[in-house]
């Protein structure tokens, strides 16, 4: 079930008589904040947390997915996935998506002006609200590589990465996505 964290408590509370009783069915929830599971449907499940490929390990799956593709252009899709296979074949292939694109500009927009950066959140007050979560998604792996490719102001970055991270989980609980971005 994708997106399990985004399910109402009655849709969960329907999904619980299932894993309570389980036949030869196997559930896998997918979800990005575990905590908007409800706790009975948590103490019933086996939790994985999926964690990044590191960049040695996806640079070499990407090299043969990808072999028209340079070797730059693998470390450079690498970096601004932050790790992730899905993300890093999009960029490759072309079809990097309208929240990606616009966590590129957004990113490439702190080093330029102010007058910029508002465009950007301008742009993002467009978006649904799960288009949001994914943009707010794609600008942490942004800002991410920003850090690691040695910023000078790195405390900046990091402050925004978390801020970037809580208006993520405040997608999750309805919020407008117009106070968000204006707030961004």
């Amino acid at each position: 079930i994708n997106a399990a964290d985004k399910m109402n408590p009655q849709s969960q509370n329907a999904l619980l008589k299932v894993l309570e009783e389980p036949l030869s069915t196997v559930f896998i929830l997918l979800c990005e904040n575990s905590e908007a599971l409800l706790q009975t449907v948590r103490s019933r499940s086996i939790h994985y947390r999926l964690q990044p490929l590191d960049a040695a390990q996806l640079c070499g799956i990407l090299s043969q997915r990808f072999p028209q593709a340079g070797e730059a252009a693998v470390r450079q899709a690498a970096e601004d996935s932050g790790g992730y296979l899905g993300p890093a074949a999009d960029i490759l292939s072309g079809a990097q998506t309208e929240t990606d694109a616009l966590a590129g500009s957004f990113a490439a927009a702190l080093g330029r002006d102010e007058l910029s950066v508002f465009s950007c959140c301008m742009d993002a007050s467009r978006l649904s609200r799960d288009d949001y979560a994914q943009f707010c998604d794609a600008l942490c792996r942004r800002l991410a590589g920003l850090v690691r490719q040695g910023t000078p102001d790195p405390g900046l970055l990091l402050s925004l990465y978390e801020y970037v991270e809580k208006q993520k989980y405040q997608t999750a609980f309805n919020a407008s996505v117009t106070a968000l971005s204006g707030a961004l």
